[in-house]
C-alpha cells in the first residue's frame, strides 16, 4: 500500500530530498552553503535544474551545473522510466572529490530496482 502510495505521489511531480545537512560537514562547500540549501528548498528551481539531464546516469562537475552555490560540487543523477507515467529521477549531490564509481553503481542499482518496483505496482492498481 505505501509502495501505491508513492506512485500516486510520484505522478503528481513530488520531490524528495534527504541528507542536506551532511553538505555542511564539507569545507569546500561551506563558502556556499546557505546558497546551497536555498537552491534545494527551491521546488522549481531545483526541477529545473534536474529536468535538463536525460534518461540513465548523468554526471555534472562544479560549474556545468551552470548554478553558481553549486561550483564546487558534483551531481550525479540517474533517471529511469515509471511506465506511462513519465520518468523519475534519483540524484546525488556531494563535493567534487566523492567516490564517482561507488555512487554511480548504487544509484544504476537503485534506480533499476525502484524502477521495476514502481512499474510492477502500477500495473497492479
Amino acid at each position: 500500500r505505501i509502495v501505491l502510495e508513492l506512485v500516486r505521489e510520484i505522478g503528481d511531480g513530488e520531490v524528495y530530498l534527504g541528507g542536506q545537512q551532511n553538505l555542511l560537514s564539507y569545507r569546500e562547500l561551506s563558502d556556499n552553503a546557505h546558497q546551497l540549501l536555498k537552491l534545494l528548498t527551491d521546488r522549481e528551481e531545483l526541477l529545473s535544474l534536474l529536468s535538463s539531464f536525460d534518461s540513465g546516469v548523468h554526471v555534472a562537475l562544479g560549474n556545468e551545473l551552470l548554478q553558481n552555490p553549486l561550483g564546487a560540487t558534483s551531481l550525479i543523477v540517474s533517471r529511469y522510466p515509471i511506465g506511462r507515467r513519465g520518468d523519475g529521477l534519483v540524484a546525488v549531490l556531494g563535493p567534487i572529490r566523492i567516490d564517482y564509481a561507488r555512487i554511480i553503481a548504487n544509484l544504476e542499482y537503485f534506480s533499476d530496482r525502484l524502477a521495476k518496483l514502481l512499474n510492477e505496482t502500477s500495473e497492479e492498481s
